[in-house]
């Protein structure tokens, strides 16, 4: 399957708020669309007006697959990039304690 990044802007406020995402983000991955796409990894960041914001990688069978999902989670997707290739120099490494 391809894979995508996709940039999601000020998608929360509040931690509590992105636990919700994710689990509106499961249930329409495993359950409403059966395997068609398949989370990697997110990372989240910090927006300069202090929301949250994340870029994540799903394996999926095309952009509409990601938008769909999107949509179904009530998540946004403001940017879709299809990823051609990977190099990891390491693993990610662990977050530092905030």
């Amino acid at each position: 399957m391809p894979m995508y990044a996709i940039m999601r802007r000020s998608v929360v406020t509040t931690r509590e708020e992105l636990d919700v995402a994710g689990e509106r983000s499961n249930h329409a991955r495993e359950v409403e669309m059966d395997g068609r796409l398949r989370w990697i990894r997110s990372y989240f960041f910090h927006e300069s007006d202090g929301t949250i914001g994340s870029i994540c990688v799903y394996e999926a069978e095309g952009p509409d697959d990601v938008r769909e999902h999107a949509q179904r989670a009530n998540i946004s997707a403001d940017e879709i990039l299809p990823v051609f290739e990977t190099v990891v120099n390491r693993p990610d490494p662990q977050p530092a304690a905030v």
